[in-house]
């Protein structure tokens, strides 16, 4: 049996962040705790979050925060350095960064480093980001790819962008898929679904968005796309994500068209309703010009629905010969890739037999599972010292 290992994480993401970043944390923290219980999971944070996410019954996690008033007046300096004292105090073996960056001086107290890297947004499509943001991320992004042990990128997209934009060798660079909670591999009754559709005020026939609602997310381009669909089809959208300023924009660009009965905003959607809401619906559309990943798209197959999506970045990666891939700039795609989702059955046969073993590579056990491999590979290298 292999030795059990002291493993700390940047809790950052997972305490504070409802999706996207939180999403991968938690899921990939439930799982490890859950399928490899031997270890210890110690989370390193300045958030006011909680552990209520994780494998019930549990005790193998453990929390650390500031705890002077130093320290808990500049939470970015204990996160960048006053958290390498803890995690020697504890004895720590490997820190996964979660979100692209690690804490300075690990390798002075032998303590391995992995880092995740998502996407490099703020060097692809840097009118999104302001100036200060993307000099910060790119320097934490440099640092932890100089000092980590091994850096893992969500998708072999990322990983190209790692080596054109920041020069990172391809063998330091090792794809690992994200995953999806393991919620969304249970099949919902019916009389759920039913309820959450009326909880969250929804039609009984819909197209999905999740994710967060802003501009680079491209959906005035579906709403704009709703225009080309004939008035009888009448196909709604349901736009799941907190609500922002920019939901008012969109409201106002439906209610332009006359569209304003056919686009629903239910807001924030409890982690524990989603399985309910992706299943009640009859496929995804996911927009965007470009992500790191796509979680929601993972959700979508795990969930057994049609996906609308660009044919850029990494969505081909992730949804394989099972989407409904368009134009980002062309409303008339998405209008024809919508009407034929609207009126498509449900794969099964052949398709479906094909579409399952595709997912399976985004399965939270395989992630886990290849995860826990590079740990232990990691703990056998040499340390970075650069």
């Amino acid at each position: 049996m292999s030795k059990s290992l002291n493993l700390g994480f940047d809790g950052k993401r997972a305490l504070e962040n409802s999706r996207g970043l939180g999403s991968y944390s938690r899921t990939l923290l439930y799982t490890l705790g859950r399928d490899f219980p031997e270890n210890e999971y110690h989370l390193f944070s300045t958030g006011t979050g909680n552990l209520d996410w994780t494998p019930k019954g549990s005790s193998n996690y453990f929390l650390h925060r500031p705890q002077t008033g130093i320290a808990k007046r500049f939470p970015g300096i204990w996160r960048s350095f006053g958290s390498v004292s803890v995690a020697r105090k504890n004895k720590i073996d490997l820190y996964h960064g979660l979100s692209g960056e690690i804490p300075i001086g690990l390798w002075r107290h032998k303590i391995k480093a992995v880092v995740t890297i998502h996407d490099l947004m703020f060097l692809t499509q840097p009118a999104y980001y302001k100036r200060h943001d993307r000099f910060f991320y790119k320097q934490k992004t440099i640092y932890a790819c100089r000092n980590a042990d091994q850096i893992l990128a969500t998708s072999r997209q990322t990983a190209m962008d790692l080596t054109d934009y920041l020069e990172v060798k391809p063998e330091r660079i090792q794809v690992v898929y994200q995953s999806c909670h393991p919620l969304f591999l249970e099949k919902v009754e019916a009389d759920k679904i039913e309820a959450i559709r009326k909880k969250y005020l929804l039609p009984h026939k819909y197209l999905l968005y999740v994710g967060a609602i802003e501009p680079k997310k491209n959906l005035r381009r579906v709403i704009e796309s709703l225009k080309l669909v004939k008035a009888e089809e009448k196909i709604n959208l349901v736009f799941a994500g907190t609500r922002s300023v920019y939901v008012q924009e969109l409201i106002a660009k439906a209610e332009k068209s006359g569209l304003e009965n056919q686009v629903f905003f239910p807001g924030y959607i409890e982690m524990e309703d989603l399985p309910a809401l992706y299943q009640g619906a009859k496929g995804l559309f996911y927009p965007s010009f470009q992500e790191g990943f796509g979680i929601p798209l993972v959700e979508a197959m795990f969930s057994g629905l049609k996906i609308i999506t660009t044919g850029g970045s990494v969505f081909r990666e992730i949804a394989g010969d099972f989407g409904h891939f368009c134009d980002a700039d062309s409303s008339f795609d998405f209008s024809v890739a919508m009407r034929q989702v609207w009126e498509e059955e449900p794969a099964s046969g052949d398709l479906l037999n094909k579409m399952n073993a595709h997912k399976e590579k985004f399965h939270p056990k395989t992630a886990a599972k290849r995860m826990m491999e590079l740990y232990r590979e990691v703990m056998l290298k040499d340390t970075v010292n650069i």
